[in-house]
C-alpha cells in the first residue's frame, strides 16, 4: 500500500503544482500549465503500472481503476492544450477561458481527490497505516 499512497501523493503534488504557470502572457501560462498537468498524469500512469502486484484485497482493481481515470483525464489535458493552441492570435482571454473551463476543473478535482470513485476495499484502508496513505482522503 505504501507504494500505491506514494504514487498517489506525488501526483497530488504535482498536479498542484502544475497551477503555477509561470509569468507572461495568460494563453502561454495556461498552455504550460495544461502541459505540466499531462506530464504529471502520464507519469502516474507509469508508475501505477510499475507498482509491484498489491496484497491488500482489491488493490488491483483500485490500481486498475486509477490508472482508467487518469488515462481519461490526461486525454482531456492533452486535447484542451491542443484545442487551445489552435486558437487564433486574436482569440480573447474569454476564449482561451472557455478551453481551459473545460478541463481545469477536472484536474483540480483529481488533484483535491484523486482516490474519488475509486473503490478502496477495508482490506486497502487497514494497510494504509503509513504517513503517504493516511494524508490520502479516502484513506484518512
Amino acid at each position: 500500500m505504501t507504494e500505491f499512497c506514494t504514487v498517489v501523493g506525488d501526483l497530488r503534488t504535482s498536479l498542484w503544482s502544475s497551477a503555477d504557470g509561470g509569468t507572461g502572457a495568460l494563453r502561454v501560462r495556461l498552455e504550460s500549465q495544461l502541459d505540466a498537468a499531462s506530464k504529471a498524469l502520464a507519469t502516474t500512469m507509469s508508475q501505477l503500472e510499475s507498482l509491484p502486484e498489491t496484497p491488500p484485497s482489491g488493490g488491483s482493481t483500485a490500481v486498475s481503476t486509477l490508472a482508467g481515470k487518469l488515462s481519461d483525464l490526461h486525454d482531456d489535458t492533452v486535447d484542451g492544450r491542443r484545442t487551445l493552441t489552435a486558437l487564433p492570435p486574436e482569440a480573447t482571454e474569454a476564449d482561451t477561458g472557455r478551453v481551459v473551463g473545460t478541463v481545469w476543473p477536472k484536474v483540480a478535482s483529481v488533484a483535491g481527490d484523486p482516490l474519488a470513485d475509486v473503490e478502496l476495499t477495508d482490506a486497502m484502508k487497514a494497510g494504509a497505516s503509513d504517513r503517504s496513505c493516511r494524508s490520502l482522503p479516502g484513506l484518512r
